[in-house]
């Protein structure tokens, strides 16, 4: 198989890939590329850290994505390298997993001459879904959680895949579908990857030991142990000699080995070969009619096999097969090498010379540690107790290199309390994506560089396919040009999507439907009530600092990102006008998937309506029942009750649909002196009878969230990363503001409505009290910029034309 066409297989949505050493421009160009777009977005990188450091410090093209579109995460070994080649893809139907030979270079994914072997799994509990659960295991080893950006993506992982958390881990041989056996043997345990590759094999003697790497031991010793253990009654080394990297002289001593070339081995199937390094690594032990295979990272050196019972010093990764005798060489094409048809004389084999060096130890000695971005805050966990020290004492300062090249100092701002604790500096407002960071001492010298994981741009790019009804939902958005209810119905597409599940089929918009509770898609390792997350947040808003999102990764991200663009607050040339002429295009879409049948589920008496009148009228077409009526909005607001009443906790999602449905009762809303309200203005300022009016709507919905004993608002979750209120939290907050104020200027005004003001009241300081806004957060742009913009789309509108001041009672508290 060509690895890097596989890569681009849809179906999952997350990868995690292992590898000794990193071409960033080859893995972005071939690897990500694929993997993105197949729909996979949760994508981490694992290479050796010495690695990563040679390659970032001039050993290839720098990264144009990392820490931004994937996560680099480096490890390493006690004594060796971290040397592992697996490629695990998870989606929420299945898995696969590819454990192989090749590293994320170039050469690796399209050059040279790999091995690979492959497993897939669906939802049953089979033998390919536990050696699978076997290697998210072992790569689980390296993924440090205490770091935001680690824990993020395992928990995204865990959340979409749940036959995962279901799955048990291989923990030997395991049957598969097609009747034969595997094992995932891979350091980390007491015994080396040899000693119980052996061990499968069992007591009997080998007839045959074929092995193929493209490095061995200058002396052959882990061959010699396999020969020697297996009791090899013949003993094949496969090698490309053209390299210069089989140690011939080791030949002299110990049992015989024949030599097979294997450069050009099969020139009619592949043309090309004979050019390229062989970079495959291959144990097979026949006995009788029984192959042992050993496939995967590990060369046949000690470092690798391990010495006797003793594990090797790399981390590897291998799978063992039990398979009928033949069947691989045949389908490998080798079976005329292994036999000797290509025998080569020792004599033939040109001198062993293994190369230089790579200078790992350099590499680590450079290497700075381990950096990520949390919004404006840089943590970074050092490489050396020394190096922190360095910095702590002032003897070295941390630096930044921006996305945009610009070189930024940082300063220090939190001391670590402990040796797992990062230090903590802050990032200048205005910055562009920290790139790469790096220590710089006083003397000039520099460490080696550190791509820095942005948790921002990670969650914004980690999502999944949302599948056609949500794309039709996102198109939707992106053609619509005014709010309505119609939003409600696009969330419920959107937060489907985020579930990666069907919504309701499509129905008479006038039929009851059952409440819906709010999925909350993945649910954060760190959670706080929204109490516990206003003691400890920061208060003040900096100037230029970077947008916090909660919805950040998430279908219904899009929905907020609408409404800013309607309000003209996200998007330069929005003007956020009503458009008259658009009004019955967005009629269209005003079923809002939220209608019950008596629309008076009743929150607190003096703002709920009293039953309406008689049932709908049944209508002749589908387009014609969604056109926009008084009662659609008060079902809908209804709806919503029943869904805060029944939800356990409440997160961003349940904020937004909050401030869509307050956006679509404005949009509803027109004043008494309006002449010519257009076909979505449906809602008076004033009315006699059991008419709905905007004021009230506004007043209901404010009041499930607010209002009460027990609103909704106590319920309220909010992720703990997050060292200030997010910027989507405050666009809500500033809506529910808004509305409550502007209802009650409007109730103040109308006569029919002068039993809902002292209501009202209540309810302002209500939502100024639970909302609990410094004047800080009060002032800040993005808060101000909503207030404003919903000012000059409505005022004129809802006939409050006069400048907006907010009520005494609301003045007071703020003052407060």
């Amino acid at each position: 198989m060509r690895l890097y066409e596989r890569l681009g297989d849809t179906g999952y949505h997350t990868a995690i890939i292992s590898s000794f050493g990193i071409d960033f421009e080859a893995f972005e160009t071939i690897a990500l590329s694929r993997l993105r777009g197949a729909g996979c977005r949760n994508v981490v990188l694992i290479a050796d850290a010495a690695m990563v450091g040679l390659a970032l410090n001039g050993g290839s093209p720098p990264p144009r994505s990392a820490g931004a579109h994937y996560l680099l995460v480096k490890a390493s070994a006690s004594g060796g390298v971290f040397h592992p080649k697996i490629f695990l893809q998870l989606g929420r139907k299945g898995g696969r997993m590819i454990v192989a030979s090749a590293n994320a270079t170039g050469a690796g994914l399209a050059g040279n001459l790999e091995l690979a072997s492959l497993l897939e799994c669906g939802l049953e509990d089979t033998g390919e879904q536990r050696l699978i659960a076997a290697g998210w295991a072992f790569l689980r080893r390296f993924l440090d959680e205490r770091q935001q950006a680690v824990a993020d993506k395992i928990e995204w992982a865990r959340a979409r895949t749940p036959w995962l958390l279901r799955a048990r881990p291989a923990e030997g041989l395991e049957t598969l579908a097609d009747g034969t056996q595997a094992a995932f043997i891979a350091s980390g345990a007491p015994e080396g990857i040899g000693a119980r590759f052996l061990r499968m094999v069992g007591d009997a003697s080998a007839d045959r030991l074929i092995v193929l790497s493209p490095y061995w031991d200058e002396r052959l010793a882990a061959l010699r142990q396999l020969q020697e253990r297996l009791d090899a009654a013949e003993t094949a080394a496969l090698i490309d000699t053209v390299q210069g990297l089989f140690p011939k002289d080791a030949l002299r001593n110990g049992r015989a080995v024949r030599v097979g070339e294997l450069a050009g081995f099969d020139e009619r199937r592949f043309p090309k070969r004979n050019s390229r390094f062989v970079h495959a690594k291959l144990i097979v032990a026949n006995t009788g009619d029984t192959d042992h295979v050993l496939v995967g990272s590990a060369n046949c050196t000690l470092a690798a096999l391990g010495r006797g019972e003793e594990p090797g010093i790399n981390e590897e990764a291998c799978l063992y097969r039990r398979v009928p005798a033949g069947r691989v060489l045949d389908e490998l094409g080798l079976t005329v090498v292994a036999d000797g048809g290509r025998t080569v004389d020792a004599a033939d084999i040109p001198a062993y010379e293994p190369g230089e060096a790579l200078p790992l130890d350099d590499a680590r000695a450079s290497d700075p540690g381990t950096f990520e971005a949390v919004f404006d805050r840089l943590r970074w966990w050092p490489s050396s107790p020394a190096l922190g020290t360095d910095v702590l004492h002032g003897s070295a300062i941390v630096e930044l290199v921006a996305n945009d090249d610009a070189i930024v100092d940082v300063p220090l701002e939190a001391v670590a309390a402990a040796d797992t604790s990062p230090l903590v500096f802050s990032i200048p407002a205005g910055a562009a994506r920290p790139r790469v960071a790096r220590v710089r001492f006083q003397d000039g010298r520099r460490s080696g560089a550190a791509v820095v994981a942005c948790v921002g741009e990670l969650r914004s790019e980690t999502r999944e396919p949302m599948g056609s009804r949500g794309e039709k939902a996102a198109a939707a958005l992106d053609d619509a040009q005014e709010e309505g209810l119609w939003l409600l119905e696009i969330l419920d597409d959107l937060e489907a999507a985020d579930r990666g599940a069907a919504t309701h089929p499509p129905s008479d918009a006038f039929v009851p439907r059952g409440p819906r509770v709010p999925d909350r898609g993945t649910r954060p390792s760190q959670m706080l009530d929204y109490t516990a997350f206003l003691a400890g947040r920061r208060r003040r808003v900096e100037p230029g600092e970077r947008e916090r999102n909660s919805l950040a990764g998430s279908a219904s991200s899009r929905v907020r990102a609408f409404l800013n663009r309607a309000l003209g607050v996200a998007r330069a040339g929005a003007d956020g006008e009503s458009r008259p002429d658009d009004d019955r295009e967005i009629l269209k879409a005003l079923d809002t998937g939220d209608e019950v049948a008596d629309g008076a589920s009743a929150i607190e008496g003096g703002l709920e309506l009293g039953q309406m009148a008689g049932p709908r009228a049944k209508t002749a077409h589908p387009a014609l029942r969604r056109l926009a009526d008084a009662r659609a909005f008060g079902d809908a607001v209804s709806a919503f009750g029943k869904r805060m009443a029944e939800a356990k906790e409440i997160g961003s999602k349940e904020l937004l649909r909050l401030r869509a449905l307050l956006t679509a009762i404005a949009i509803g809303g027109f004043g008494d002196a309006t002449r010519k309200p257009t076909a979505v203005q449906v809602l008076p300022t004033a009315a006699n009878g059991s008419a709905e009016t905007w004021p009230r709507l506004m007043g209901r919905t404010l009041n499930v969230f607010f209002g009460g004993r027990e609103p909704a608002v106590r319920r309220l979750e909010l992720e703990a990363v997050h060292d200030r209120l997010p910027t989507d939290v405050l666009e809500t907050w500033a809506t529910c503001i808004w509305a409550a104020e502007t209802a009650l200027t409007a109730s103040r005004r109308a006569p029919t409505l002068a039993a809902l003001v002292p209501i009202l009241e209540r309810l302002v300081e209500q939502v100024t009290l639970w909302v609990a806004l410094t004047p800080e957060e009060r002032s800040s742009r993005d808060f101000i910029a909503v207030r404003e913009a919903l000012d000059q789309r409505f005022q004129e509108r809802l006939g409050l034309n006069r400048p907006h001041a907010a009520p005494l009672s609301s003045r007071t508290l703020i003052d407060a």
